[in-house]
């Protein structure tokens, strides 16, 4: 009887998301807007020290908020958000900082790997963040995650795969197609210099100077409270992830 409870819950589950996707993007798509060109830049201060450890959590996929990721957005779909779920520590083996620089290093033969460092500072609508990077490896995912509430409720740039970037957001506790997307691939071996920026409804990725992808949209305004979260992911077991992040710089305005 609990089988098929579950198995009739997921089913109905599913059928409300597609039709709430469809709704969504079509309503998010409606009022992406070019970025305006008339306003001042944000006055831009350092907030990050020198010494980045203490300012980033660590998290993988033995974090149960990863673990129960599609428990949890049934749940929540559902609006239960009674059910507890314990936040375990993690043995970090994968993310090692040296003063603002970051290697991170994953070789395991099991799939589903995740790298999940949240920053810990207070942030508010308008931040950015800079730094160095260099892949030794191609791996799913590379995500930087903002408007962070929780792992089912955020907004995010990903290279997928090291072909394209994105943009999407979660929304409902529902993955949502991508709004924007580009070809993008990272050379292994070479450094490039990105810069990410979140101005209240206005997002950026830049790589070597060059915008990649900006856009404004007001329904995904940056929100006073929330912050973001670096994410390396690997969905195959015989891919490692390997990349070194340098000079890493965090703004607020």
């Amino acid at each position: 009887m609990t089988c098929l409870l579950e198995k009739y819950l997921k089913a109905l589950t599913l059928r409300g998301k597609a039709f709430f996707v469809k709704v969504y993007v079509r309503n998010l798509k409606r009022q992406i807007q070019s970025p305006a060109t008339h306003i001042a830049p944000p006055d831009w201060k350092q907030i990050s020290s020198e010494d980045l450890e203490a300012e980033f959590k660590y998290k993988d996929e033995t974090w149960n908020e990863i673990k129960y990721i599609h428990a949890r957005g049934i749940l929540s779909w559902w609006n239960i958000h009674e059910v507890p779920f314990i936040d375990n520590p993690c043995n970090n083996s994968r993310a090692k900082f040296s003063g603002n620089s970051l290697h991170i290093e994953s070789s395991e033969s099991t799939p589903q790997r995740w790298v999940f460092l949240r920053y810990l500072k207070p942030l508010g609508t308008t931040y950015a963040i800079e730094y160095d990077i260099t892949i030794q490896s191609e791996f799913s995912e590379l995500q930087f995650a903002f408007n962070y509430r929780s792992i089912m409720d955020r907004t995010r740039f990903m290279i997928s795969d090291n072909r394209e970037l994105q943009f999407q957001t979660l929304a409902k506790c529902t993955f949502i197609p991508p709004l924007k997307k580009t070809p993008l691939r990272l050379e292994t071996g070479r450094k490039y210099r990105t810069r990410i920026e979140v101005i209240g409804d206005t997002f950026r990725y830049a790589l070597d100077g060059k915008t990649k992808m900006e856009l404004s949209l007001k329904l995904l305004h940056a929100r006073p409270g929330d912050g973001f979260v670096l994410i390396f992911f690997e969905k195959k077991s015989n891919h490692p992830i390997h990349a070194t992040l340098e000079n890493i710089v965090i703004f607020s305005a």
